[in-house]
Order: structure tokens, then C-alpha cells, then sequence
């Protein structure tokens, strides 16, 4: 096995809209690792397509051709990307054909997955598909509910009213045996509810510095959900794409397309053991080659010029 063409396996190493959704719609294949694979950007997305080439249409390339070469239609191939962008992994079911088309033009072929990516995420069509998730994503504000001190005191004195009636039906009509039993648990009711009805009450007062804090813990949590949708949710979906692109660049940046491998059982691995513990995203890269990469690369700079105007 060629280790580059063991990217196919990496189809869900995407970095899609979707991250905070922590849903996973892959399907298990015991004969495959790409199923365990996480998510992680805009450009990597197309790098991954450059070797399943499920999931994008190639305008004005015979793509009737290609994707019956594929043994996909346009139509499936075009949900593929789109539920793959808005839900965070790669829907790959149903290609057949990925792995005798690996060794295809790889460089040209990613340029054109490139071009479609840009062309796709800059659609009306997905902008509005990215709203929708946007919006579904938003944390909800805490309620508005809490109770005062006065509503604590009320629904403890309530319920241990209810505590003391059915305690007498029990004294009432038990035996005597019951009747001894129950009666310090009577005279431990009303003793609480001397307390609950004290203004002072110190009781009623730790419950409602609970009730405080528990309303200050969910505004501090909320606040942090709502920084946390505001990043990787921007008002701008194009600040997205100029974080995807940048993290990408950066990440591949950092990769060795010269590290050694050496095979172990029916595994490749790295020789330099610090390189075999490097994340999925990493070696997703390394597996796609320089080639890929370096064209990959160029293309971003040039995105991201263009958003930054």
C-alpha cells in the first residue's frame, strides 16, 4: 500500500462550519481508518477531495464523465459537500470508485476542487445553508426565573405543610408503634417551619444565596457559550474562511514531506517518533504530498488576500 493513498482514508479530517455540533454521522469499516478522523479546515477540505473526489463538481470539465468514473451522481455528489460543510464530517457512502482515481492529475485536479470550493462557499445558496446552522447553534440566554427569597420561603413553608398533614393522617391512624415513630419526624416538620416562617431565617437564606449563585453561574456560562458561538459562528461567514485558510497554512507549514516511513505489520508509520505523534490534521497533510500542498498553499494566500480587501 502507498502511503499517500492511505489520505482516502482520511475523509473525515475536515474542519467544516459545524464544529461545535458534536454529532458524529460516520459509519464504522473495519477495513478502514477514516472513519475515526477529525475535522479541520476550508483548504483541507478540497486537499482530502483531491483523493476521494466525492464531493465537488468540476464546472465546465466533462463532469458527466468524471462522475461516472466516481460511480456518483452530481446530485449526490453536490449534498455530499454541503451536509459535509454545515455538519462538521465527510459524508463519503457510496463513492465506489476512490481508490483506482488516486493516482489521477493530483495538482490540476486540486486546483480545480479549489476553484469549485471558493466558487461554492461564496454561493447564496450556502451562505444561507450557513445561517441556518448559525442560528441553531446559538446558545440560549439562561432564564429568566429564579426565584426570590420570598418565592423560597413561600415553597418551603408550602411543602412542609404538606409534610406535617400527612405526618398527623400517619400518627392519626397508625399504630402505636407508628405513632412514636413518627412523632419527633412531626415535631422536626413544625420546627422547620417555625424557621422557614422567620424572617431571619437562616435557612431561607442559604437557599436564596444558592439561587443567587446558581443565577450568576449560568450568566458566566452563557456568556462564555456565547463568546465561544460568536468565534466559531462569525456574523461575517467570510471571517470563517480566512480562519480555516489561516489555520491550514499554518498547519502546513509545519510538515515534514520528507519524514521517513517504515513499515510495521500491515501499517506505515513515521521513523522519527515524534512526527508518529503528530494529530490527524498533520498527517492528513503529509499524505496528500508536497505537490498538493504546495498548490494548496499558494491558493489560500491568494483567498485570503482577497477577503482581507
Amino acid at each position: 500500500m502507498q502511503y499517500r493513498h492511505l489520505l482516502v482514508c482520511n475523509t473525515n479530517n475536515l474542519y467544516t462550519i459545524n464544529k461545535y455540533k458534536k454529532n458524529s454521522f460516520m459509519k464504522k469499516n473495519s477495513t478502514s481508518i477514516f472513519q475515526k478522523c477529525v475535522a479541520i479546515g476550508i483548504v483541507a477540505l478540497a486537499i482530502v477531495i483531491i483523493f476521494s473526489l466525492c464531493s465537488f463538481t468540476l464546472a465546465n470539465k466533462a463532469t458527466e464523465e468524471i462522475w461516472q468514473q466516481l460511480g456518483i451522481s452530481q446530485q449526490d455528489a453536490t449534498e455530499k459537500i454541503r451536509t459535509s460543510f454545515l455538519d462538521g464530517y465527510f459524508y463519503h457512502s457510496g463513492v465506489k470508485n476512490i481508490t483506482s482515481l488516486a493516482t489521477a492529475n493530483k495538482v490540476a485536479i486540486a486546483k480545480d476542487l479549489l476553484a469549485y470550493t471558493k466558487q461554492y462557499v461564496g454561493s447564496k445558496n450556502f451562505q444561507n445553508e450557513y445561517e441556518k446552522v448559525r442560528e441553531q447553534s446559538k446558545p440560549a440566554a439562561p432564564s429568566a426565573n429564579y426565584r426570590s427569597k420570598e418565592d423560597i420561603r413561600k415553597a418551603e413553608i408550602d411543602d412542609v405543610k404538606k409534610q406535617i398533614a400527612k405526618t398527623e393522617d400517619v400518627i392519626k391512624t397508625g399504630t402505636p408503634e407508628m405513632k412514636k415513630i413518627m412523632q419527633p419526624v412531626l415535631d422536626i416538620h413544625n420546627k422547620n417551619l417555625k424557621d422557614y416562617q422567620d424572617p431571619n431565617s437562616q435557612t431561607i437564606n442559604l437557599l436564596y444565596q444558592s439561587e443567587v449563585m446558581k443565577q450568576q453561574q449560568d450568566s458566566l456560562q452563557y456568556q462564555k457559550a456565547l463568546k465561544n458561538w460568536q468565534t466559531n459562528y462569525p456574523a461575517d461567514y467570510k471571517q470563517l474562511i480566512k480562519q480555516r485558510l489561516q489555520h491550514y497554512i499554518d498547519v502546513a507549514a509545519t510538515v515534514d514531506f520528507t519524514a521517513a516511513l517504515r513499515a510495521e505489520g500491515n501499517k506505515m508509520k513515521f521513523v522519527n517518533n515524534a512526527y508518529e505523534g503528530k494529530n490527524n490534521e498533520w498527517k492528513m497533510i503529509y499524505r496528500s504530498g508536497k505537490d498538493i500542498n504546495e498548490a494548496a498553499i499558494s491558493f489560500g494566500h491568494l483567498w485570503l488576500a482577497e477577503l482581507s480587501r
